[in-house]
């Protein structure tokens, strides 16, 4: 039981904290001190899962229903990967899990030429969705990297991109309306995103000239101000430029009256660098309970976690991204450990008042995101994550 499992660990603490004192030896006792550590944070680990699988037993059925959990749509239409795509295959297996869906609306592969947009994709994802009654959400309106910026956009001065910004998002919100009627309005302008270089004021401005358009456009639609790295490490770092962490942003947004509806939070661990390295469920817990104090909804937007310790070269983060320099929770990761953290991660998540929304983000292991983060292999074989979220969602879902 989860009871017994938490007295096991406590007492394991205590033996090696012991143990540390009574020895003379700095490396004996270090290693000792690391060992009663991790029995401290395992012990944490099992309090948080144990409280949360008993609020998940209690939880009203209008509760449950109202629970969005999905997933990104890449990897899905795309014709990716070693295999011919079995489309039809895949969306029934999308469908069988998810009641919510992330839609591409990548401003650069949109409009790649001023006035010139592409729909053809969008209207084609929107329409199979729809047809299994998947709630959409567009994703995202504006990021300002450059991978989803259009090139024609960088001749422009800062007031004509303020006027451009607005059309785009109006003319695209209005046009969708009433099949996605909730859109990340902003992605990770605090962040790395912010390839113009805009000073914090400037962000606010722009933050708000995308939640006016949508409000404009469609006065009942969900605005989601998505945000990254929630720990804010990076920002620590000595940059050019000066780089706001996602709370020091929502901060600013809420002292100068921005309107939205839901704080989005990205949850990638288990890679290189700060802000992707592992971290005990326990701080997860503390981290979104820090940013409800917003008193806002919370969507977990993204989420990804490596199936294998290896390094992956066809994920979008690059053959140098290397999984193991951002440590590993409880042994290097393999499938069965990405279903643990999956399963016991939608718990905690599920089990908070203020979550609405939790979202996995790569569907397959084909047009992945982060390293080996699909729940499908690259020969869309279910993993053991995708097998343990589906019965987890059910059980939510039903009560069971």
């Amino acid at each position: 039981s989860s009871s017994d499992a938490f007295q096991d660990a406590i007492g394991a603490a205590r033996e090696n904290a012991v143990a540390a004192i009574k020895t003379h030896s700095k490396a004996a006792r270090a290693r000792y001190l690391s060992r009663a550590l991790g029995s401290y944070l395992h012990s944490a680990e099992i309090l948080e899962l144990s409280m949360a699988s008993k609020t998940l037993e209690k939880l009203p059925p209008e509760r449950r229903k109202r629970l969005l959990f999905g997933c990104g749509v890449f990897g899905v239409e795309e014709e990716r990967g070693p295999l011919e795509i079995d489309r039809l295959g895949l969306r029934k297996k999308f469908a069988s899990v998810f009641n919510f869906a992330t839609v591409p609306f990548y401003w650069r592969q949109m409009e790649p030429f001023e006035g010139d947009i592409l729909w053809e994709q969008r209207d084609r994802i929107a329409s199979w969705l729809s047809g299994y009654g998947i709630t959409l959400k567009g994703h995202p309106l504006l990021w300002m990297y450059d991978f989803a910026m259009p090139r024609w956009i960088r001749r422009l001065s800062y007031d004509s991109f303020k006027d451009v910004l607005y059309r785009h998002i109006y003319e695209t919100v209005a046009r969708c309306r009433g099949t996605i009627d909730i859109w990340d309005i902003i992605n990770e302008a605090h962040d790395s995103a912010n390839d113009f270089h805009l000073n914090p004021d400037q962000i606010v401005e722009v933050t708000a000239i995308c939640s006016k358009a949508v409000k404009d456009a469609n006065p009942d639609a969900v605005r989601i101000v998505n945000n990254c790295a929630i720990w804010g490490l990076y920002a620590a770092r000595k940059e050019k430029i000066e780089r706001m962490t996602p709370y020091q942003y929502l901060k600013l947004l809420d002292e100068n009256g921005i309107e939205y509806e839901v704080i989005g939070l990205q949850l990638y661990l288990g890679g290189r660098g700060d802000d992707f390295a592992c971290r005990e469920l326990s701080d997860v817990s503390k981290a979104l309970d820090r940013y409800s104090v917003f008193g806002k909804p919370i969507h977990i937007t993204e989420i990804g976690m490596p199936s294998h310790h290896s390094n992956d070269a066809e994920c979008w983060l690059g053959r140098g991204f290397n999984v193991l320099d951002g440590g590993w929770w409880h042994e290097p990761w393999n499938e069965s450990i990405q279903a643990d953290w999956v399963e016991s991660l939608y718990t905690i998540a599920a089990a908070k008042p203020f979550v609405e929304a939790v979202t996995w983000w790569n569907f397959t292991d084909n047009a992945v995101f982060f390293p080996h983060g699909g729940l499908l292999d690259k020969y869309h074989r279910p993993k053991e994550s995708y097998h343990r979220l589906s019965r987890l969602i059910r059980r939510i879902r039903n009560g069971e």
